[in-house]
């Protein structure tokens, strides 16, 4: 199996910045859906990566994982450790959640044309099913496939998938998995948008809330999901801490 490499997929054209040794699209959140609502249908499948603190800590520590994050067709700045190193390169960027995206995303191609076409891989059994009927509920498209992340094999679950022609397909398993997962699969995924979306299965069915808008414009919304789930996510926001601080001090010394 050939490795997939960006000339296989459309890629970002406008501004980046580079974080961590990544090219980062230098958009606002707007910009990022403009561009991806006009990429549906592409002729190679399309992966949208997000960077956030648990992809800041991988990365030291993972020099595969960089390569994989390489190989997107975009990389967007999900939170504000990656929005803040941007900024002191000369970025403009702003915080691009997939929270966020990926339902505007889905509104848009809603009003401009057919519902889109909704795939959803990741989680425990049930999870991606019940986030699917979520969507479906939301008048945000319509689910063609939701199915666990935990799988031996994923043959069958990517001939299914490519069967469903879906217009995006959600992998919500976690960095750096899902990256990785796409990597390796990339030969086998449907001609459509892919989008990681870490724990976003979660937040549709109500097994997690996100912080009050306030908060998010604050940019204090990992604090609110520290709160959330303290054992899980200290040590990822600890390490998370630290690699920013070195970033920057780097920067400015």
């Amino acid at each position: 199996m050939t490795e997939p490499t960006k000339d296989d997929a459309p890629g970002w054209q406008g501004e980046t910045v580079l974080i961590s040794g990544l090219s980062v699209a230098d958009a606002t959140q707007q910009e990022l859906v403009d561009w991806l609502s006009s990429q549906r249908n592409p002729a190679k499948p399309l992966l949208a990566y997000a960077l956030h603190v648990g992809g800041l800590v991988a990365l030291r520590e993972n020099d595969k994982y960089r390569k994989t994050m390489d190989k997107a067709s975009v990389i967007y700045a999900d939170g504000i450790g990656p929005v803040l190193l941007g900024r002191s390169r000369g970025g403009r960027l702003g915080r691009s959640a997939t929270t966020d995206i990926a339902p505007e995303l889905l509104r848009r191609w809603a009003r401009e044309g057919e519902p889109p076409r909704i795939a959803l891989l990741g989680g425990p059994p049930g999870l991606a099913s019940a986030a699917g009927h979520a969507l479906s509920d939301k008048g945000l498209g319509k689910t063609v496939y939701a199915e666990s992340g935990f799988q031996a094999n994923y043959d069958v679950a990517l001939a299914s998938i490519k069967t469903a022609t879906p217009d995006v397909l959600f992998v919500g398993m976690g960095a750096p998995r899902e990256m990785e997962w796409c990597e390796n699969h990339y030969l086998q995924l449907p001609d459509c948008v892919v989008i990681t979306c870490g724990g976003w299965f979660g937040f549709l069915t109500g097994k997690e809330r996100r912080a009050p808008r306030w908060v998010q414009r604050a940019g204090g919304e990992w604090v609110w999901r520290l709160a959330q789930s303290p054992s899980r996510l200290f040590g990822r926001y600890f390490k998370g801490l630290l690699v920013l601080g070195h970033e920057l001090v780097k920067r400015t010394s």
